[in-house]
Parts: structure tokens; sequence; C-alpha cells
């Protein structure tokens, strides 16, 4: 695990209205909202938590790092790799633990990828350790104080989590960015490169199919931005060269 500073110093530097969509800002505002009040709201026993589902690279991961510097709290960042452990009952202390530490720094509790973690104890796949780690989960969830901790889990395969899970949070649907959504996250990331967009945009519009999520419209820009560089080197050397 890793505590991430305040907002400020959590993830990249974009804006509510830079981001990707309209659809994610309503996500946004739905969220903030009830994270809002709840932690404004001394002994509350509100809504524990979402869980954040949809395809890869939808913005699940950032709309909680978003939040974390929108409400000027510390992000406490755990993936599956952090909380598996080899030995029995390791994981169910280190669970406890997170919470422990959540609620002490008034934070957000940011499981990401959960479905490595948390399987529906039914799941074929599921071993003794997921449904320890589950009941340690849940316990931990049904006594939490909402005015001083909030859970955000990601997931792209929500179906995978164990249904006791599922109906202790609050599960939010991250659709797919619309062609404009993308557009605008490409203009935003090419003007931060110092890149011209009329190529990448013409790639995207031409092959949409392709460019489902921000993640792929970022690998799309930095590759050009990588190429542009290696174009100027070559032409710096070929100047050199030539003198």
């Amino acid at each position: 695990m890793r505590l991430r500073g305040h907002a400020s110093n959590v993830g990249t530097e974009i804006t509510l209205e830079q981001c990707q969509g309209k659809e994610f800002r309503l996500i946004f505002q739905k969220v903030y909202s009830i994270i809002s009040h709840q932690l404004t709201t001394p002994d509350l026993k509100g809504i524990k938590g979402f869980i954040f589902y949809g395809e890869s690279g939808v913005g699940k991961t950032l709309m909680a790092k978003m939040l974390a510097r929108q409400l000027s709290v510390p992000l406490l960042f755990v993936d599956s790799t952090t909380v598996a452990r080899k030995h029995y009952g390791d994981s169910e202390q280190l669970i406890a633990k997170l919470f422990e530490e959540a609620t002490h720094n008034r934070a957000l509790l940011l499981f990401d990828d959960v479905e490595a973690l948390f399987l529906d104890r039914t799941n074929e796949s599921s071993e003794g350790w997921n449904s320890g780690m589950n009941n340690v989960l849940f316990h931990q969830l049904d006594n939490m104080d909402t005015s001083k901790c909030s859970v955000i889990m990601t997931t792209n395969l929500v179906s995978f989590l164990d249904k006791a899970l599922r109906d202790r949070l609050y599960p939010i649907e991250f659709p797919i960015p619309s062609m404009d959504a993308l557009l605008a996250v490409a203009h935003l990331r090419c003007k931060d490169l110092k890149i011209n967009p009329e190529g990448i945009e013409k790639t995207i519009r031409s092959a949409p199919d392709s460019f489902r999520s921000i993640r792929t419209v970022d690998m799309l820009v930095f590759e050009q931005y990588v190429s542009q560089i290696e174009i100027r080197a070559l032409d710096q050397r070929g100047n050199v060269t030539l003198a």
C-alpha cells in the first residue's frame, strides 16, 4: 500500500472541466457530493463506498484520484499484490490495518483491480484465503464510520466479485467515452506535449473501434510525441554531420 499525499499531490493535474466528457463529470459530481456530505457529518453510517466498474482505461482510477484532490483528503492506494500474502492470516491483518490507517487519516481507501482479491465465494477459482479476506473486509465495512473514511474499488469484472460485497457498496458503471470526449482528451494531451492534434484526430475518427478508452488515446498521442522527438533528433544529427 502507499498513502499518497493530499489531493494536490495525487495523479496527473487534470481539472474536472478537462476530463473525458459529460458522463464522467456527472459521475464525479454524484460521488463527490455523497462523500463530501458524509465526511462532514459526524458519526454517520452512510454509504460505505463505491464499486467503479467498466472496461479498462475508461477513467475509474483517475476518478478516485480526482475525488481525493477535490476533497483535499489523502488517497490510500492498494493493489492486489499488496494485499495477497502467502501466510495464512497476513492478508486479513493487513486489511484491518488499511481501514485503521484510512480512518485515522480521513482518507479515501482505493482498492484497484479488486477482482483479483475479493472473488465470489461460489466461484470455482476462489480459494480459502479469498473467503477469509472477504469476511474481514465485510466486518470492516459493516463497522466503518463514513464520516472518517470512504472506500472505492475498481474492477473490469464486476460479476466476479462476491455478491455480499456488491450488496454493501454502491456500484457505478463507467461507460465507454464518446467520440467527442476522446477527441477532447486527445486535444488536451497534444496541448500539454506541444504537438499538432490534427493527424491524431484524423486517426481516431478513421478507426473508432480501435479507440474506445482514454488509455488508447493516450498511447496514440505518446507515440506521435516520441516519433516527433526521434525525427527532430535525426535532423539535428544530420545538421551536425553536415557542419
